[in-house]
């Protein structure tokens, strides 16, 4: 159904992780529900789910899920508030470090104030946020959470952009200029040489180190998504004119 029915519909099954996300996980009078652009496009999406239980009808609701409307307004980040939702855009302030359990946080710097952040596996978000270091400019969007004794304040990421990478520079031995090959350290404060013609050199070099991510706009996979979460094919999609009469059969109870 997902892969006939896109870009028209969205949401309704997490490939990487083999889930439905179109139905309740627990005792529920809705049987399932399918998230789409307009009325004919959800119909049609839920006449192609197959199941042996019956539903006694069907209902068509228009929503704001999948807008990321609750993620629009930049925070104030000299007052953030519990349970509010935003987003922000800082520097990096130090390199993400992973706990136990595969979450991973960071802190990000705006302004003279710290905000830390928390990346959770199931989202599988961790894997890019792992690879940021310090002085990378993201932008970042989510909630707050409530603070406990184990943790501060923290802004729980449901999106991550990275808008520049940072250069990572590291030292290694020179190489020689005429065997092509890097030299080995003399010793302490003693310089390097080339063990193959005798060259000498007195310090290290700067090499740059590819980054492995790239700067892009990142989402978690669709089964970590919110109901608001505006996921990747809707960005810059708008439906501002969805009528609802009597020519859209939005409204069916079956006998």
């Amino acid at each position: 159904m997902q892969h006939l029915t896109f870009p028209r519909t969205f949401n309704s099954f997490d490939e990487s992780k083999n889930r439905i996300l179109i139905a309740p996980h627990g005792p529920d009078p809705v049987f399932f529900g399918v998230r789409g652009e307009d009325p004919d496009a959800v119909i049609k999406g839920a006449s192609l789910v197959k199941s042996k239980e019956k539903f006694s009808g069907y209902m068509v609701f228009r929503s704001n899920q999948g807008t990321g409307d609750h993620l629009q307004n930049e925070f104030d980040i000299q007052n953030l508030k519990t349970f509010s939702s935003g987003y922000l855009v800082g520097e990096i302030v130090e390199k993400p470090y992973t706990i136990l359990g595969g979450h991973v946080f960071f802190s990000v710097y705006k302004n003279g104030i710290t905000v830390k952040c928390a990346v959770y596996k199931p989202t599988k978000l961790t894997t890019i946020t792992e690879k940021l270091m310090k002085g990378d400019l993201v932008k970042i969007g989510g909630g707050i959470r409530k603070s406990s004794k184990k943790h501060k304040q923290v802004l729980n990421v449901e999106f991550l952009e990275i808008l520049d990478l940072e250069k990572n520079i590291v030292l290694v031995n020179p190489p020689c200029i005429k065997c092509k090959k890097r030299m080995k350290s003399k010793g302490k404060n003693q310089g390097y040489q080339c063990s193959k013609c005798g060259n000498t050199r007195l310090t290290k070099v700067e090499q740059e180190i590819p980054r492995q991510i790239k700067k892009q706009f990142y989402l978690p996979v669709s089964s970590a998504h919110r109901h608001l979460t505006r996921p990747l094919q809707r960005i810059g999609k708008f439906n501002r004119k969805i009528e609802f009469n009597n020519s859209k059969k939005w409204f069916s109870k079956m006998t």
